[in-house]
């Protein structure tokens, strides 16, 4: 039992963990995506509005070098390119290959819409941050700036925080398992006690010796109770059987000392019958009217005496 209710604890202090842990942790991963989000549409917007002029003049010297120089900062690669979709700078040679998810926000930028963000990035999750921001020149669209964030250190962090929380689950339930030992313990012991005094009772009933108790005042407060109540019982079934063993002893002993074996089969102080063993011939004799009862009271007739035959006329005769 103690081993069922050590599950039972576990199985809801984990609930309890899991319960607490997930929400927590998928928070912090989305805010922490949300805040990373936001940094990359800025940048991916400031570099929008930079690139107007180069692409106007035709000139990108100047943004190919500041792209370089941003790219060898925070690691991201920008490029910007025209209405037809042809590169016209980048921030690092060769460029950054687009997959299906990036080509389709450049069509977006170029439908002058902005990017919207990502579902949560799990850590197993490997693909980068694509930002698509159209170049507005007096609000026509003249080209898109994108922007290519990889998320290794969003998802290292996220990585921490699941691993945290992990930790802190592993902690609770070795907590719970510490404090639950000593109150499943406290509370299986009256049960345990019970348990054992059941064969100690049934052993000194048949001894005739007083049992010994089974409460010792631990445990709640009904299981307490309880064992007050089996040490009750097995005091009344011991004082009875003591009395029915003695008043047995009394009896007998009274049929074997009033007086000598009657032969009628009452039992004696040894507990054998003083009865004759059967005969093969019944005897002739007829219970008289006028006869005793058994010396010793018991509702029995004394067995019969041997009597003399009577010789037959015949006999006398001859």
């Amino acid at each position: 039992m103690r081993a069922r209710l050590l599950v039972i604890v576990l199985f809801l202090v984990g609930l309890l963990a899991v319960g607490l842990g997930v929400p927590l942790a998928l928070a912090d991963a989305s805010s922490r995506q949300l805040r990373f989000f936001t940094e990359q549409l800025t940048d991916t917007i400031f570099y929008a509005s930079l690139a107007e002029r180069p692409i106007t003049e035709a000139d990108t010297t100047g943004l190919e070098a500041e792209l370089a120089r941003y790219d060898s900062v925070y690691g991201v690669a920008v490029l910007v390119l025209d209405r037809d979709r042809r590169l016209v700078a980048s921030s690092r040679r060769p460029p950054p290959e687009l997959d299906a998810a990036g080509r389709e926000r450049v069509e977006l930028a170029l439908a002058n819409r902005s990017s919207e963000g990502y579902p949560l990035f799990l850590p197993w999750d490997d693909r980068p941050l694509v930002l698509a921001e159209p170049v507005l020149v007096d609000t026509e669209i003249r080209g898109v700036t994108v922007t290519v964030s990889p998320t290794a250190a969003l998802r290292a962090n996220e990585l921490g925080v699941w691993s945290v929380v992990a930790a802190a689950g592993l902690l609770a339930l070795v907590l719970g398992v510490l404090v639950a030992l000593p109150i499943v313990r406290w509370i299986l012991r009256p049960v345990r006690r019970l348990d054992e005094g059941t064969g100690r009772v049934a052993a000194a009933v048949l001894a005739g010796a007083e049992p010994a108790p089974v409460a010792d005042g631990s445990g709640p407060p009904e299981l307490r109770r309880l064992s007050v109540s089996f040490d009750r019982m097995a005091a009344t079934v011991t004082q009875a059987y003591a009395a029915q063993r003695a008043s047995s002893r009394t009896r007998a002993t009274s049929c074997a000392t009033r007086s000598p074996p009657c032969g009628c089969g009452c039992p004696t102080s040894t507990g054998t019958s003083t009865r004759p063993p059967p005969r093969t011939t019944p005897p002739r004799w007829r219970r008289p009217s006028g006869s005793r009862r058994c010396s010793t009271g018991c509702s029995r007739w004394p067995a019969p005496s041997a009597r003399p035959r009577r010789s037959s006329p015949t006999s006398t005769r001859r």
